[in-house]
């Protein structure tokens, strides 16, 4: 089995992202779960994903350069809409909300 440094896979999937019209932004954090799951043990969430990822592009279900967006909003709790961003993406755009709110 061929290994592979961790920043060299990060780095090809980001460009790989990119090349499917994400934001150097979005390719790099979703690069850097993806790589980071499979560092973790969690393979099954790793760099596997990449060509379900870029097939969903593809088809439209994956909007690769989406912003997630907030719908509603009340003192404690926010309700965001990915709009079919990659969950990296959504999820941190959350995380830092719930952050903002504790």
């Amino acid at each position: 089995m061929q290994t592979i440094q961790a920043q060299t896979l990060t780095n090809y999937v980001q460009k790989l992202f990119a090349a499917a019209g994400a934001p150097a932004s979005h390719a790099e954090r979703v690069a850097n779960s993806l790589v980071s799951a499979n560092l973790a043990g969690h393979d099954s969430h790793g760099v596997i994903r990449t060509v379900q990822y870029l097939n969903n592009i593809k088809d439209g279900m994956l909007d690769p350069h989406a912003t997630p967006a907030i719908v509603r909003e009340t003192g404690v709790v926010t309700m965001v809409d990915g709009r079919r961003s990659f969950g990296q993406v959504a999820a941190h755009y959350a995380i830092n909300i719930a952050i903002e709110k504790a």
